[in-house]
Formats: C-alpha cells, sequence, structure tokens
C-alpha cells in the first residue's frame, strides 16, 4: 500500500481545480442532480473563521480528496466569511504568504449562492463537513440538512443532521490537533505532511494552546504530543518561540484596521431561546 504524502503543492493544485469546478456548479441557472453534475463536499470552519478554522478545512478538503475514488466527488474549503473580510486576520495573512499559499483561490462565502437556496436546489450535488464547530451559525441553520461530517473540540451541541454519517469531537485546545492526529492514525506514515503543512498544523497548535502556556486547557498532553510529532518530522528544523511571537505580533497588530473592520474581524454571536446576543 502506497504510503499517503499531503503537500503544499498538491494542496494547491487540489483548491484551485475544485474551487473553479464548484463556482460552474453553483452558479448553473437550473439546478441539477448528481448524475448531471459532480458532489461538491464543502469542508466549512466557523463564522469566525480563524486560523484554526481556515487551516483545518484546507488541510482535511486535501485529505478526504486523496482517500476519494470516485471522481465524480469533489473535495473543498469554503472560507467562511466575505472575501473581504480576509485581509483583517493578519496572523492568516501572515503564515499564508510565508507557505506561499494562494488564498484568493478559496471559495469563500459570498462567492456562493444564499444557504437557503444551496439546501433547497442542491440536495443531490452538495454536501458539508462541519471542522472546528459543530452547530452551524442561525444565518447558515438551512445547511443542516446537507451535513455529513462534523470534527470539532467544542462542546457538543447534539444536533440531529439527517445526513450526519461520522462525528468526532475531542477535547483539545485546536482542531489542527484533532485532525493532525487523524490523519497519523490513517495513513500510519510519521511523514505524512510535507515540511509546509506541518508548519501549518504546527503555527495553529502554538496560537491555539498559547504556546502552550495556558493553564487550565482542555487537553493539553494530546496538543503537546501532536505539536512534538509534527516539529520532530520537520526535514527543517525551525525555531517555534520565534515563529509563535512572530503570529502573535501579527494577530494583535490593529494599527491599519478601522473601527468597523476591527468589530467585524471579531464579532461572535449566539441565540439562547430566541433570544439573539452579539
Amino acid at each position: 500500500m502506497q504510503k499517503i504524502r499531503l503537500d503544499i503543492e498538491g494542496l494547491k493544485k487540489q483548491v484551485k481545480e475544485n474551487s473553479k469546478t464548484a463556482l460552474k456548479v453553483l452558479n448553473d441557472t437550473e439546478p441539477g442532480s448528481a448524475t448531471e453534475h459532480p458532489m461538491l463536499h464543502f469542508v466549512l470552519g466557523n463564522t469566525s473563521s480563524d486560523l484554526d478554522s481556515m487551516t483545518c478545512a484546507m488541510i482535511y478538503a486535501y485529505f478526504k480528496q486523496t482517500q476519494e475514488k470516485d471522481k465524480r466527488h469533489l473535495y473543498l474549503p469554503l472560507i467562511n466569511v466575505p472575501k473581504e473580510d480576509f485581509q483583517l486576520r493578519k496572523d492568516a495573512v501572515l503564515l499564508y504568504d510565508k507557505l506561499g499559499f494562494p488564498i484568493n483561490d478559496c471559495l469563500f462565502m459570498d462567492q456562493l449562492p444564499p444557504p437557503e437556496y444551496i439546501a433547497e436546489n442542491w440536495s443531490g450535488s452538495a454536501r458539508f463537513i462541519l471542522v472546528d464547530h459543530n452547530l452551524l451559525s442561525v444565518e447558515q441553520s438551512s445547511l443542516a440538512v446537507l451535513v455529513e461530517e462534523i470534527i470539532d473540540h467544542h462542546k457538543d451541541g447534539n444536533y440531529a443532521y439527517p445526513l450526519l454519517e461520522q462525528k468526532i469531537i475531542k477535547m483539545v485546545d485546536s482542531s489542527c490537533t484533532l485532525l493532525a492526529k487523524i490523519i497519523y492514525g490513517i495513513s500510519h506514515n510519521p511523514r505524512v505532511f510535507d515540511d509546509n503543512l506541518a508548519l501549518a498544523l504546527i503555527a495553529v497548535i502554538l496560537l491555539d494552546t498559547g504556546n502552550f502556556q495556558k493553564t487550565g486547557g482542555r487537553s493539553s498532553p494530546k496538543d503537546k504530543s501532536t505539536f512534538l510529532r509534527l516539529v520532530e518530522n520537520l526535514d527543517e528544523k525551525i525555531n517555534t518561540e520565534e515563529l509563535y511571537k512572530e503570529l502573535i505580533g501579527a494577530r494583535k497588530d490593529l494599527k491599519s484596521l478601522t473601527v468597523a473592520q476591527m468589530l467585524r474581524k471579531d464579532y461572535k454571536h449566539w441565540e439562547f431561546d430566541g433570544l439573539r446576543i452579539g
């Protein structure tokens, strides 16, 4: 059995090709069935679209595609913010620039038809995999009928998704920890990630754990062991302390943002008994 190997060039190629195909399918004026169109599996992070959500979506979509034997099934990350808001996430801008990853090749939520339209018209051609969350936002709740898989590190909301085939929820600090452990377990290859993708996972784990300085973490031993495994298998060693300082500095840099942009960057909302709080 050939060992799985995930590398940045493969990720870039898959994202570009699958996103282009998805736009053609979703902009079709006459929605059709899966027999007429490829089945699109969107890997969707949460609405805050922090570095954990985006990186998980990208790498898991890539991994799922490598495991898919039927060419009619396409997996692709869907960035869960308007495209113009990506630039507000300066840690992500910094990291993806380091990797040479063209974020503009990804699909963003505002490039797709409204969730209600997708749910009504594309049940035969679209599915959603949730990463870094297990409950859809109010605005995207209509997509619940299309959710097929969940990978998350938050408390289980126990929503009964009708098409759900797999749900993995573990209390760790970073979804990237959980994702890396899943891929290591399936691939049986300690070097399944090239240095670029390993760097992406390392960077996210560093940020989510506060460089392992947090107290009361949800499951820091698992985060630490996965982090060390990623670092140990790098071909070119890196200074993780400097990487963390660089990323956290970029995340906290608000100098060029307007007040409106700062509010959009960090806005979160919840709903309790019909009452929406933002």
